[in-house]
């Protein structure tokens, strides 16, 4: 069963999201960089089949990374284990993307085989679903607000953050419920 499913149309080619993913440390840390709550994505490490990244709340590890790459489909499946201070969180990922008959990239997202330890953890299996795909779509919604804080920031603005998407959780988010990045940050 799913933790989160959710899709999106990208405003780009699928030649676009092959380039992407053909390197996939900036690939990586550029979606890392756009996920709420993070405001620093480094990349540590990167092999064959992983990428390691220190984020402002700690160190993410997507591995077992398996691209699948067709001619309208692009397939990356991948484990992630991301330790922070109070929690660890455990999951699995698929993302597909294929080429819309409207123009640009159908973009559907499912995260499954979610643990995570204590009562951060219990939180954040419980409810972390329904905020994940409201907060990122907003962000997403707004590439220019996304590419004015990366300005800001100084650092190089993420290919994912710049691509308008339109991503929709089969949960409806529920209001105040609170992100695992937000219950961390406030204990």
């Amino acid at each position: 069963m799913s933790w989160f499913d959710g899709t999106a149309h990208i405003e780009c080619d699928l030649q676009a999201v092959k380039a992407s993913i053909a390197d996939l440390g900036p690939h990586f840390v550029g979606v890392v960089r756009s996920m709420p709550g993070i405001s620093e994505a480094e990349l540590l490490e990167q092999g064959e089949d992983f990428v390691t990244i220190r984020t402002n709340e700690g160190v993410m590890k997507r591995h077992n990374i398996e691209r699948s790459v067709g001619d309208d489909e692009v397939v990356l499946r991948f484990d992630e284990v991301y330790e922070t201070r109070k929690v660890t969180g455990r999951s699995h990922f698929e993302d597909t993307c294929t080429a819309s008959s409207s123009g640009g990239v159908h973009f559907h997202g499912v995260v499954s085989d979610v643990q995570a330890n204590g009562v951060l953890g219990f939180l954040y299996r419980r409810f972390g679903s329904r905020n994940m795909g409201r907060r990122s779509c907003r962000r997403r919604r707004n590439p220019s607000r996304a590419r004015s804080a990366d300005q800001r920031s100084g650092r190089a603005p993420s290919s994912l953050v710049t691509i308008e998407q339109d991503v929709s959780p089969t949960r409806p988010a529920a209001p105040r419920q609170r992100h695992l990045h937000q219950l961390i940050s406030s204990t």
